[in-house]
């Protein structure tokens, strides 16, 4: 067996598993007002954003770390506020 292969295949597997799952939360932000809430807002905490969507702390935490994992939004600092990917551009550096 052609070890080179099988470890593309492997990534290119767990790759697009990633994607499929980055596809569901990018429709649950967008239903849920999350990213529209960042933009309006700016930077915010996982507090701050499930108050303001009227939704669970708990989940808009687990939902941001997926988000800045995938690089869709940036952390500043572990649980502090997110700054959308869209806005970089406006002085903050990329983490």
């Amino acid at each position: 067996m052609d070890e080179a292969k099988l470890s593309q295949f492997v990534g290119q597997m767990l790759g697009d598993l990633g994607g499929a799952l980055s596809v569901s939360l990018v429709r649950i932000g967008d239903r849920l007002g999350l990213y529209k809430a960042l933009h309006a807002g700016g930077p915010m905490t996982s507090t701050e954003l499930a108050a303001k969507t009227d939704t669970a702390e708990r989940y808009v935490r687990e939902w941001l770390a997926h988000q800045a994992a995938s690089g869709y939004l940036y952390l500043r600092k572990r649980h502090r506020p997110v700054q959308p990917a869209a806005r970089a551009g406006d002085g903050l550096c990329r983490a």
